[in-house]
Order: structure tokens, then C-alpha cells, then sequence
């Protein structure tokens, strides 16, 4: 019974690693993607400035 414990206590941990791991890269893509869509809009109202 014990084995059988440590076995899913280890599978649970390496779950909860995977899961903070996907979270962190998830995180990291999506302040990537605002930095970029903050950036096209910068950019997008420079424009409109000069086109008026």
C-alpha cells in the first residue's frame, strides 16, 4: 500500500509540476502578446495623427 502511495503521490506532484510549468509559459506568451498589441496600437495612432 505504501509503494502504491508514493507512486500516485509522485504522479500527482509531476502533474502539478507540468501544470505551474504550462501556466508560467501561458503567462509569458500572453504579456508577449499585449507588449505586442500595445506596440500596434502605439504605432496605429502615430499614423491616424499624421494622416489627419
Amino acid at each position: 500500500v505504501e509503494d502504491i502511495e508514493h507512486t500516485f503521490l509522485g504522479w500527482q506532484d509531476a502533474i502539478v509540476q507540468v501544470y505551474f510549468e504550462y501556466r508560467s509559459k501561458v503567462e509569458r506568451e500572453q504579456t508577449a502578446s499585449n507588449a505586442r498589441e500595445e506596440t500596434a496600437n502605439e504605432y496605429i495612432e502615430k499614423l491616424q495623427e499624421v494622416n489627419k
